[in-house]
């Protein structure tokens, strides 16, 4: 079933890295196993759920701020090239 989310057969980096606002906590897999292991159309939020083990992920009132930096820095820079844009 497609949601809409970016699934790791749609990510765009061979590295996927995820950092944690909260407690400072990272990490990096690289997509090639995290494709073995999960699958490639796993979601992106789902592979949160996967890999991390963060105590505050299952409180919704306290979440854990688990993000993907790369895909936020793509994220900004975009937006940053498209307001300069218009």
């Amino acid at each position: 079933m497609t949601t809409g989310a970016l699934t790791l057969r749609t990510y765009p980096l061979d590295l996927v890295r995820i950092a944690r606002d909260r407690c400072g906590r990272q990490g990096q897999y690289q997509r090639a196993r995290l494709l073995d292991r999960f699958g490639p159309d796993l979601s992106m939020p789902d592979v949160l759920g996967c890999v991390t083990e963060c105590l505050r992920r299952g409180n919704a009132s306290d979440p854990c701020h688990a993000l993907y930096p790369d895909l936020v820095d793509r994220s900004m820079t975009a937006s940053l090239s498209s307001s300069k844009d218009g």
